[in-house]
């Protein structure tokens, strides 16, 4: 009899230890930034590298390349706004704009 009480208090230990683990999975403090960098035309442009820069922080992002489809994501943002800083390797080709995470 010993042993089936050890038993269902281990078992009791290990469901309270699981059910009180499951709210702090399910908190998301963070959030995605995602894009496609497009011409004037409409045409998307691939190789384009791209930087989140925080106005609030003074910080930026390491830089990330758009694939062949234009397109970027930035995962794991923090609540803030930022600029989406834009570069070809071309002779004038930096644009910037606004974006807010929340």
């Amino acid at each position: 009899m010993i042993l089936r009480s050890e038993g269902c208090r281990w078992i009791a230990a290990c469901v309270l230890v699981f059910a009180t683990s499951i709210p702090a999975a399910a908190q998301v403090t963070t959030g995605t930034v995602v894009g496609t960098v497009v011409d004037q035309q409409g045409g998307v442009i691939p190789g384009v590298t791209v930087v989140l820069a925080s106005e609030t922080q003074g910080t930026k992002s390491a830089p990330i390349v758009t694939a062949a489809t234009g397109d970027f994501q930035f995962t794991n943002v923090a609540p803030d706004t930022y600029t989406i800083e834009l570069s070809m390797p071309t002779p004038h080709s930096t644009v910037s704009s606004t974006a807010h995470s929340t």
